[in-house]
């Protein structure tokens, strides 16, 4: 039978379905309502409405249903859709429907009129359509249109001091169903994805949030669709867990765990989640999905770093199968990060030395002073994508909102999880080139030491160099000790202007040319020319594909710059300093630090490609 918008419940749901609803406004004493409900004639509209007036609401709250997971756990499953209200009917409503009904925030609270954001079609050149290069937008279609189109239009000299990010509340449940159709089909991928981007997930919807913004689900897909695809994934991760169990005997397979299980272990450890004993069930599925994947992924394997980027999905999804899925979705993007030939790594460092340069020469040249413009020092932030420079909390945050920056990018088809090509007695010549890397069971830590970075450990290779990483500064003395530092000139800096560079003036804040635009603290002030605005890359090379994570590294450059030029600090001091901010930053200040930085590029990109 079909309802008043035309959907169609199931056959099997029963003809009155009982409700207790029950609104929590904090953590004791929630208001109850009961009520029954004819399930073939009610949409999910009526039951909001019904609440509503229940409870004397407004439009914004947040709804979800009592249910038990795969495990037979009591939890509460977000009610957004038509299909959702489907499934709780089905599954949930013997004897009655439970219904949690929390109040949320209003997306069109008042804000400071500075703070407005217009409409991201509209461009901060006029009414022209903003153009954005033609390869990103291949990918992208209008995804970074609308976020550069956004976010340069509150880039102003009054932002100096007041934060960037957060400019909205984070997603929360009542709002994630404006941007699906009414089969729960995300059309509107891009709004979705900039909506995160100036705000951030909810804590409890991250779980769904994660896997849009991962890309792990076609673009085509339903509500109901990605109920199933989710279990046939669940599926899919047990059957190649179950084979490479069958292979516990072999030597190699044995070699990898022993590796992989040595890096689970001091991995987050301080969290709630892995802390205790180290038979810690949520241990055991980091270290299960990391050997899984390590093992059905032949050019890529394990290498350290993976179970930090890891680590916070499981947390989030706290599903072994989901999380290993969304990993994979991850890893599509990243893997390259972890190549022996270190190439892409490699040109991370090159663009990050150069953004700097860009910004700010004088803090460039200090650095090469030190023989540090490398940018090695900066390795695990660049490898990880910031993660273990944030409090683990606020690393979530900072990680959703750069995922959101990104264009969206789902499989025309599905996800690959990967294929397991060892069989029973292979592996001897992969065990051979593990155990000649002699580091293979001490893997060092992802300190900013320079010593740790020339040579990468993996599981079933050998340790590949990163290209170039010979011009690294090198040193003789035991191996605990401080790097050798090169003493800066004792005398202050005289630079010669290049061709394609102005002179850093903190007059220029108020300077005319809509070019210049503020950063870091405010007393560092770049007006670029647009020839040298031009030898930066574009945005679908910056970063190979990430762009915005090298302005939050950048961001973070920045805010130290006084630390670390005012002072004249060596080498050892500079690294030391860095490293003993880890998870120290705060993700508002560096965000919004990053998203100005961030406009600035964007726009003037942008203008360059239009004249061009």
């Amino acid at each position: 039978m079909y309802s008043k918008i035309g959907f169609r419940r199931s056959q099997n749901v029963k003809e009155v379905i009982h409700i207790r609803a029950s609104k929590f406004s904090g953590y004791f004493n929630a208001e109850c309502k009961r009520f029954a409900v004819d399930p073939h004639v009610t949409t999910f509209s009526d039951i909001r409405e019904i609440l509503m007036t229940a409870f004397n609401l407004d439009s914004h709250f947040n709804l979800s249903y009592l249910c038990r997971d795969d495990n037979g756990d009591n939890i509460y499953l977000s009610l957004l859709t038509e299909w959702d209200l489907d499934a709780a009917f089905m599954t949930s409503s013997d004897p009655y429907l439970c219904l949690k009904v929390e109040k949320g925030i209003s997306v069109n609270r008042t804000i400071p009129t500075s703070d407005v954001v217009r409409n991201a079609s509209e461009s901060m050149f006029g009414s022209t359509a903003f153009q954005v290069p033609k390869g990103w937008s291949e990918l992208a279609e209008n995804a970074l249109a609308k976020i550069t189109g956004t976010i340069t239009q509150s880039l102003s000299p009054t932002h100096q001091g007041n934060l960037f990010f957060p400019k909205n509340e984070p997603l929360g449940d009542c709002e994630l169903h404006d941007y699906l159709d009414k089969r729960g089909v995300l059309v509107k991928p891009e709004d979705l994805r900039l909506r995160i981007y100036y705000g951030g997930v909810q804590p409890s919807q991250r779980k769904v949030v994660w896997r849009i913004l991962l890309n792990i689900f076609p673009s085509t897909l339903t509500a109901e669709q990605r109920v199933g695809y989710m279990k046939k994934k669940t599926k899919e991760y047990h059957s190649l867990y179950t084979q490479w169990k069958s292979l516990r005997n072999n030597d190699y397979v044995e070699d990898v765990n022993k590796m992989i299980w040595k890096d689970v272990l001091r991995t987050d450890r301080s969290h709630p989640y892995f802390s205790g004993a180290d038979d810690n069930p949520h241990l055991i599925s980091l270290h299960n999905l990391l050997l899984t994947y390590a093992l059905t992924h032949e050019t890529v394997r394990y290498c350290q770093g993976m179970s930090d980027i890891a680590a916070p999905i499981l947390v989030v999804m706290n599903n072994e199968p989901h999380a290993y899925v969304c990993f994979c979705g991850l890893m599509e993007r990243l893997e390259t990060n972890f190549h022996p030939d270190g190439e892409v790594m490699s040109k991370k460092f090159e663009h990050l030395a150069l953004l700097l340069k860009h910004h700010d020469r004088e803090y460039f040249e200090y650095l090469e002073s030190l023989s540090a413009n490398n940018m090695y020092f900066c390795y695990r932030w660049l490898l990880l994508e910031m993660k273990r420079e944030f409090d683990f909390n606020d690393a979530l945050v900072v990680l959703e909102v750069m995922w959101s920056s990104l264009p969206p990018k789902p499989p025309k088809k599905e996800l690959m999880l990967g294929t397991l090509s060892l069989k029973k007695g292979h592996g001897v010549d992969r065990v051979k080139r593990l155990t000649s890397d002699k580091k293979r069971n001490s893997i060092p830590d992802l300190t900013l030491s320079v010593k740790n970075l020339p040579k990468t450990t993996r599981a079933g290779a050998s340790s590949g160099s990163l290209k170039n990483l010979d011009k690294i500064p090198t040193t003789t003395r035991d191996e605990n000790s401080a790097p050798r530092e090169k003493k800066p000139p004792k005398k202050r800096f005289h630079f010669r202007q290049k061709k394609g560079y102005a002179p850093l003036q903190t007059s220029d804040m108020y300077a005319e040319d809509k070019d210049a635009y503020i950063m870091a603290r405010g007393n560092i002030i770049s007006r670029r020319s647009d020839e040298g605005n031009s030898s930066l890359p574009a945005p679908e090379d910056l970063g190979c594909g990430n762009p915005f994570l090298l302005f939050v590294c950048l961001a973070v450059l920045l805010e130290e710059r006084e630390e670390i030029v005012e002072r004249k600090v060596e080498y050892a001091d500079l690294v030391m300093h860095f490293d003993k901010m880890i998870r120290r930053l705060s993700p508002d200040k560096v965000l919004s630090k990053a998203m100005q930085l961030f406009a600035g590029y964007l726009r003037t990109h942008s203008k360059l490609s239009s004249a061009s």
